[in-house]
């Protein structure tokens, strides 16, 4: 129940769009959850080589195995999928265009810690640093969303329903070996 009401409840703030010289880019985030699609779109109005410099905070992963084969990444350190955001740091990578491109990659949303008295936080993706032909274009935008995170007060009443489960689980598996002893 609670996983699905993860999946319901993260919201964003879903698009943006940037133009300068002759370089256009939209983004979005499509989809919900805690797995999304981040769908960029370069238009190169002249042709050109361009660098999208990519910083992912410590919030959110890409799966490096997820990300399209077509496209010419350098990736700057390993990405540690299982870390929660608490113990995560930000990473680096740059995406190497040469023509216009509509491309997408999954994004996760990285579990975060508990908290005393909210029931969400809020979290941002940074847009690209763009540099094109010696031009370094820094893109003031961001995408944000909220996240659901546990809150610390529910804590007794998890460990009691918790506590309650496994007692009947046991309690259950300890009489079906129980009965079957007898069929025996």
């Amino acid at each position: 129940m609670i996983f699905l009401t993860l999946l319901i409840c993260v919201s964003s703030e879903k698009s943006w769009s940037w133009e300068k010289d002759s370089i256009s880019i939209t983004r979005e985030l499509k989809g919900a959850g805690l797995k999304q699609d981040l769908v960029t779109k370069v238009n190169l109005l002249k042709p050109m080589s361009c660098i999208l410099k990519e910083t992912i905070s410590q919030d959110w992963f890409i799966d490096i195995e997820e990300m399209p084969k077509s496209l010419k990444i350098q990736f700057f350190s390993k990405i540690d999928i299982e870390l929660p955001s608490s113990l995560s740091s930000s990473h680096n990578f740059n995406i190497y265009l040469d023509d216009s491109i509509e491309f997408a990659y999954p994004i996760h949303i990285r579990y975060n810690d508990c908290d005393l008295e909210n029931d969400y936080k809020k979290i941002s993706l940074l847009a690209p640093v763009v540099e094109c032909e010696n031009n370094i274009y820094k893109i003031n935008t961001i995408i944000e969303s909220q996240v659901p995170i546990g809150k610390l007060t529910h804590l007794p009443g998890i460990i009691s329903a918790t506590g309650v489960v496994v007692l009947v689980t046991v309690v259950w598996i300890c009489l079906t070996i129980h009965n079957l002893k007898k069929s025996i």
